[in-house]
This record gives C-alpha cells, structure tokens and sequence, in this order.
C-alpha cells in the first residue's frame, strides 16, 4: 500500500462519505505515490490508481474506503495537509478543516478528513410580489442549517422544483428532516407559482354585442355629451366565473379607436366626432373601462348582478358618417378573456341648419335728446329677425353676438363706430325678449354669453330680434348713430 508509484494523473470523481483516510509518507528523496483523493501541499496531484489488489471503480468514483497518499511531507516537522475539492462529486463537501502531522522520515501517517455526502438541489423561487431574491445570500433548512447560497435565480413554475442554489446535505436522509426540507421546497413553489387564474362552473369566454340606432347629432353638441347608452346583465349573474391567485391583475382595455379622454375613458369612432365609452355599472356605480391592469384579487371573481354597457358620446365637432363597429372593450383576468364588448354599425347624421340672410341691416327711427330720462334709458325699438333653414330634428340653437368695433366688449351695450357723432348713447339687442350680452365669435358649446335661441326642427326656424337706443351718460347729444355687431350660431 505504501509503495506504489503513479505517473497518470487526471481527475477523480466521487461520493466520500464519513471521515476519509488519508495517508501521509515522508520520504527523504524521491517521489511518493498519491491516491485517488487530491491533497494539497505544495502541488494539487490527482492520480488515477493503477496497482495489483486495489480495485479502481470503472466510473472512477472514489468509494467511501479509499485511501489517498500524500507526497513531498517533511519528516521531523508539522506538516499541513489541506483537501482540494476541484474535480470532486457535486455530491460531496469537505469540510475545510486542514490536518497536522509531524512524522520520522519514511513514516507513514494517517490523516482524516471529514465529508459530508448527499444530492445538490436546484431550487427556483422569488419573493412576494415576484421580487428576486438578494444574490448571495445564504440559504438555510428547516432546521436553520447553513446549505447553500441563492445564485442567478430565475422563476418557479408549478412543474418543476424551486429557486435558490443550494446543498441537500446526507444528514437529511432521515425520514424526519427529509420531509421537513420537501415541505420548505414545496412551499417555496406553492408561494412563487406563476400568477393566473383559471375558470369556474364551466364558464368561459362571453360576448356582448350592443345595438346602436340611427343618430342625429347637432353639429355643435358639447363635447361629453351622451348621446345613447345600452346596457346588459353580465354573465354569469351570481355565480362565479374565474379564480385568480398570485395577485394577478385585472385588465380593462379598449382597441380599434385611440383614447381621446382619461376621464372617464373616451375612444374615439371611425366618425369624426363621435367617442365611444364601454364600462361596468355596479349598482349605479359605473367603471369605466381603458385603465388596462388595475386591481389585483386572490380568489374567486364574480359578477353579483353587474350590467356591462357602452355609451355613445359627442367627442368632438360632429359629421355625417357611420359607425363600423371597430371599437372593442375587453376584460381579462390573467390568462383568461372574461368579456369582450362590441356594438353594431350606425348611421350618424349631423342635423345643423344655414342662415337664410346673412347681412342684416337694421334701419333705427329717429329720436330726440329728451327721449331719454336718465342712464340706461331706452328708445326707439326696432324689430329684426335672423331666418334659418334646418335640417334636423332637436337641434338646440344658441347665438353669441359679437361687437365688431370692440371684440373684446362683453357688455350688453353695442359700440358706436368711429363715424357716429352722437353723444353719450349706445344700442341694446335683445333676443325674444331678453337683453344679451357680447362675447367671441366661437361656436363652441358654452361659449360665454352664447344665448339659446330655440329648437330646431326640419325647415325655417326665425329668431326674433329687437334693437334699441340706450343712454350711457347724460345729457344725451344729438348727431348720427351707426354699429356693426356680428352673430355665430352654435347647433347643438
């Protein structure tokens, strides 16, 4: 045993459990033979065995009752010989302790080492909220034994084993710890399993179509206004239809248009001026939909009696056109398309109307000086009109009268022009009755000082003007009055 020489050297493989027997011999010149277990000294040796009476395994495993020889070991002083673990069995540990021997030269020590066998483990796992775990740190057993630490991980899935790297020791063999380490891994996939939902009571995949009629929509309806809303019980009503677990979100998008309000979720439709809104009404409560993920539920999802519906709204100036249908709301619980909204084709047309005559001009009946009593008198009223032809039904017509020497004046006093030599008096308009205010020339909806007119139907609509002198300081001074005031009509 103590003899032997070896000039190959490669490699050794193996699963050494228990204390492993090393034999140290101090030779006073020459070269001594090393076994199958790589020591160090001065030079990392690994032999491969070759000599009568000593089996070698084919695979070139190192058994539990192999001995190595360590070379080059200094007789008459301590010696230090320390395991190189390279090229060993995954499934072995050293324990990095080194031995001390002191021989006599040409003696023979047996040193031992200790080692620790068993299988290493590849464990995938994250944190909650599918965080990764710290690289680097320690990974411990149920028994709060050091075994290993976490390196690149990746993710769990419910198939395979778990995240962290680490070393199932040999001790685990019990039937006891074996159980407790199975139950640590286990929960460590149950925990980070991938995150999805699945169906319930046979449910899957439900579609709602809306029918939308024929529209009539004033050119200068105010944007936001709702021109149609449908609505339909959701499905299944009361029972469930899905159960999510990994804090996966539920998603509400709506595609084919782009978004043109936030506030609630406005998209916008092939016709131009036309937004469309899909939602779920929870009691009276509508959500609307277009967030894309939103809240996160671990468990059971249900209806509980919501209706599902769709709102068509005046977006922006409104023309003639139809509605293709190509907007579409959908809502998703990971995996899973719950509902998808849609509605039909419809035609929209824009009821608006044209003025009859545009140029109005307005003879005032002369007056005297002494006709007015004081500031904010009157006299002198003349009856005008403003005709128009419509083409719609229901048209809210509304008309914002503007000052054309001043366009900046809101008042309800037109200004004279530059030419008018008359002293401290101006001209009072008045639509059926009611004294207006100027404002900007804007069709807008809400425009200030805009001033309803009337109702529209199909045909002429004539809207009844009067206009009339009134005193803005006195004494009033005689001379010649002249004024220009522009009129915008808004169709809404």
């Amino acid at each position: 045993m103590f003899g032997m020489r070896s000039t190959r050297y490669e490699t050794c493989d193996g699963e050494i459990s228990g204390e492993q027997p090393v034999s140290g011999v101090s030779r006073c010149g020459g070269q001594s033979s090393v076994g199958r277990m790589s020591v160090h000294v001065a030079h990392r040796l690994r032999p491969r065995f070759s000599r009568a009476g000593h089996r070698t395994p084919t695979n070139g495993a190192v058994g539990a009752d192999s001995d190595a020889l360590a070379p080059y070991l200094t007789p008459h002083g301590m010696n230090t010989v320390g395991t190189d673990p390279k090229g060993s069995s995954t499934g072995v540990e050293f324990e990095p302790a080194p031995e001390h021997a002191i021989t006599r030269c040409g003696a023979a020590a047996m040193l031992k080492y200790k080692t620790v066998t068993g299988w290493a483990a590849l464990i995938r796992a994250r944190r909650p909220h599918r965080e990764a775990l710290p690289f680097g740190a320690d990974t411990l057993d149920a028994n709060g034994n050091h075994v290993g630490l976490v390196a690149e991980a990746t993710r769990c899935d419910r198939a395979k084993k778990s995240p962290v790297t680490g070393f199932v020791s040999q001790h685990l063999k019990s039937p006891t710890a074996a159980s407790v380490w199975m139950l640590l891994v286990s929960s460590l996939c149950i925990s980070e399993a991938k995150a999805d939902c699945s169906w319930l009571n046979g449910q899957t995949t439900e579609n709602y179509t809306f029918d939308i009629p024929a529209l009539t929509v004033s050119r200068d309806a105010a944007e936001g206004r709702v021109l149609y809303t449908s609505e339909q019980y959701a499905s299944p009503s009361t029972q469930s239809f899905a159960t999510c677990s990994g804090n996966t979100p539920a998603n509400r998008t709506v595609t084919g248009g782009a978004q043109v309000r936030s506030n609630p979720y406005t998209f916008a439709t092939n016709v131009p001026g036309i937004g469309m809104r899909f939602f779920h009404d929870a009691g009276g409560s509508k959500s609307y939909w277009g967030a894309g993920n939103q809240e996160t539920f671990n468990g059971s999802w249900g209806w509980s009696g919501a209706m599902l519906g769709v709102e068509v709204v005046v977006a922006g100036p409104v023309a003639a056109g139809t509605i293709d249908g190509a907007l579409v709301g959908t809502f998703r619980l990971g995996s899973l398309t719950v509902a998808n909204l849609r509605v039909t084709p419809a035609s929209v047309a824009a009821s608006t109307c044209s003025v009859v005559t545009q140029t109005l001009p307005v003879t005032l009946p002369t007056v005297r000086p002494r006709a007015f009593l004081g500031i904010g008198s009157t006299a002198g009223a003349q009856v005008f009109s403003i005709d128009l032809d419509c083409t719609g039904p229901n048209a809210a017509v509304f008309v914002t009268l503007t000052d054309n020497t001043s366009p900046a004046n809101r008042s309800g006093i037109l200004s004279l022009t530059p030419e008018s030599s008359a002293q401290g008096v101006g001209l009072q308009i008045l639509i059926r009755g009611n004294p207006v205010s100027f404002g900007a020339d804007s069709a807008v909806a809400g425009n200030p000082n805009q001033t309803f007119a009337g109702t529209a139907g199909v045909g002429l609509l004539n809207i009844p003007l009067i206009v009339r002198y009134m005193a803005t300081s006195m004494p009033v001074g005689a001379g010649t009055v002249g004024a220009v005031a522009t009129f915008t009509m808004s169709y809404q």
